[in-house]
């Protein structure tokens, strides 16, 4: 089988390939801090995920592993294993987790604006759990790639800590670090300091991708025409890495990095101004905690319909599970309204325009 890791080094293709307990059959490079094998367990009976990683004569590179089982906690990955390979590479052994990363989740599933927020919700119990004593660990990496998602339940997983550190007791904040241009909060850009609150940023960031937001993969597509001109016109690679860096800092800087007019009209105030509470620039108006941001989530939930982008129209659920599909005809839109085991009739009480139609499902 293909497995098309050609890039990866010799001792682990090797190692890969005198495997007796797992059968491998795929390969990722998705992420910098290591490299990652899926297989079948021939003994346990399940899909599991081999990450391996270079090591050093300190074992300070073991660290990722030993905290990882020092932890256990449903939000964040589990390792079962963990063993050096040779002088150079260990690796270690959790779970695959069946909808993948949460990237990957997201191009090929249609999220509700509540399954979204579950998820999110999801990601806040789990750094909750590494944020408190005596754990005191920052992610500093926390984005979609590093996010698995079991495809089933939706739940999810905090994975990838290759970039994890512990906040002594002494200590407000870290080091930043640079694995991500676009999701360095500003404190990291103009001081490069991390903290517990800048974990709470990138959370917010990825809501905000989850809810439809613009925010594109590839560095370029964050770029104006004009900018993209600039950047053909530079041939040194690490120059064309500095522009970008430069481009994101301003961005990030003046706190021009979301544009919230590329949402969907259903995301209402009320859920933006949870996104922009998370991603404050300033760290005084920012949620001071996981648990903060958590409870303003649930307290959203509990009192707003569940909106579908789903094949030409938008479906709206009330908590009552009574539904309203809303879609465009030639006369402006309609709504078909269900109730939970009842027939589905037609709303005529608004003005075929998609705000007088919001109003008409709130007061129905």
């Amino acid at each position: 089988m293909e497995l098309n890791d050609e890039n990866v080094d010799d001792e682990i293709k090797e190692f890969i390939k005198t495997q007796t307990d797992i059968k491998i059959d795929s390969y990722s490079d998705v992420g910098c801090n290591g490299e990652l094998y899926f297989g079948q367990h021939k003994i346990f009976g399940e899909r599991v995920a081999l990450k391996f990683y270079y090591t050093d004569k300190k074992g300070l590179s073991h660290k990722e592993p030993q905290i990882l089982r020092s932890i256990d906690h449903p939000n964040i990955i589990k390792v079962y294993d963990a063993k050096i390979i040779s002088e150079n590479y260990a690796y270690f052994l959790t779970s695959e987790y069946s909808g993948g990363d949460l990237l990957k989740f997201m191009k090929t599933n249609d999220l509700s604006t509540h399954q979204s927020i579950s998820i999110i919700q999801d990601i806040l119990k789990g750094v909750s759990e590494m944020h408190k004593s005596p754990n005191r660990l920052l992610h500093r990496d926390l984005k979609p790639n590093n996010i698995l998602i079991n495809n089933i339940t939706y739940t999810a997983c905090i994975a990838d800590f290759g970039s994890i550190k512990y906040l002594q007791k002494n200590q407000t904040s870290l080091i930043a670090s640079k694995n991500s241009l676009i999701y360095r909060p500003k404190e990291t850009v103009d001081k490069n300091e991390y903290n517990f609150q800048s974990d709470i940023y990138q959370i917010g960031l990825v809501l905000f991708q989850l809810l439809g937001g613009f925010f594109p993969n590839a560095s370029a597509d964050w770029l104006t025409n004009k900018q993209k001109i600039k950047l053909q016109n530079i041939s040194n690679i690490f120059e064309q890495h500095q522009y970008l860096e430069n481009t994101f800092d301003k961005l990030i800087s003046k706190n021009k990095l979301l544009r919230f007019e590329s949402l969907s009209f259903y995301i209402d105030d009320k859920l933006k101004g949870i996104i922009r509470k998370a991603t404050r620039p300033e760290l005084s108006r920012r949620y001071k905690s996981a648990s903060e941001f958590m409870n303003a989530l649930y307290r959203y939930k509990a009192n707003s319909f569940d909106w579908l982008d789903s094949d030409e129209s938008f479906i709206a659920t009330k908590k009552n599970e009574t539904t309203y599909r809303i879609f465009n005809t030639k006369k402006g839109y309609c709504v078909e309204k269900k109730i939970k085991g009842g027939i589905t009739r037609q709303m005529r009480n608004h003005d075929k325009t998609i705000p007088g139609i919001i109003e008409a499902i709130k007061h129905d």
